[in-house]
């Protein structure tokens, strides 16, 4: 019982958050982990990893230490470094706590990326057509070519289907592991000029 309590269910898919707090431990740098999901409307549901590290850790390492192992829906959408997760009196994890930590986390981090800082916006066909992609896969009017992917709302699968646009409209051989390595538009944008320069 204990166990079907803490399953999430995230965009059609039953998650164990067990099973990828467990991968997150595998990696040298984390020490303790902890998942859950936040739901910042019905359509926008992010899955948060906070975690304890022995020493500073790479989110981008992280997503492609997990990616062996487990499929894309079950990545996180962000990494929250903390002190020390939060525990109910006998030990155990509070999860309700972990949940609210990382609303209140997501909530600051969405102030600080405020309409008042400066958004950087396409200066070329390539990063005009991402720019698109992007807006309509997160359902968003706008984004910076600076923004990340994944910290604006993107997840595995949906970067799945960006990939797949981008290859079909560009004839370009882009992979998941791009993606990873290039989140914001201005990052892609110079990994697709490179790769249609080497075919």
């Amino acid at each position: 019982v204990g166990r079907a309590d803490a399953q999430l269910k995230l965009r059609g898919f039953r998650l164990e958050p067990l099973e990828i707090e467990a991968q997150l431990q595998t990696h040298p740098a984390i020490a303790e982990a902890a998942v859950c999901k936040v739901p910042l409307s019905e359509r926008d549901q992010r899955l948060v990893a906070l975690l304890v590290s022995t020493v500073p850790f790479d989110t981008e390492d992280l997503r492609e230490h997990l990616a062996t192992h487990l499929p894309p829906y079950m990545l996180p959408n962000h990494f929250l470094a903390c002190a020390e997760l939060p525990r109910l009196f006998n030990g155990k994890l509070d999860r309700r706590a972990v949940t609210e930590q990382a609303r209140e986390w997501l909530a600051a981090e969405s102030n600080a990326l405020s309409p008042a800082s400066p958004k950087r916006t396409p200066r070329s066909f390539v990063e005009q057509l991402l720019h698109v992609l992007f807006c309509n896969l997160l359902d968003r009017s706008t984004v910076s070519i600076d923004d990340d992917f994944f910290a604006i709302g993107g997840h595995s699968l949906l970067a799945m289907q960006l990939v797949t646009r981008i290859n079909n409209l560009l004839r370009v051989e882009l992979a998941m592991g791009d993606l990873f390595t290039h989140p914001t538009i201005a990052d892609l944008a110079r990994r697709i000029e490179s790769a249609r320069q080497q075919s």
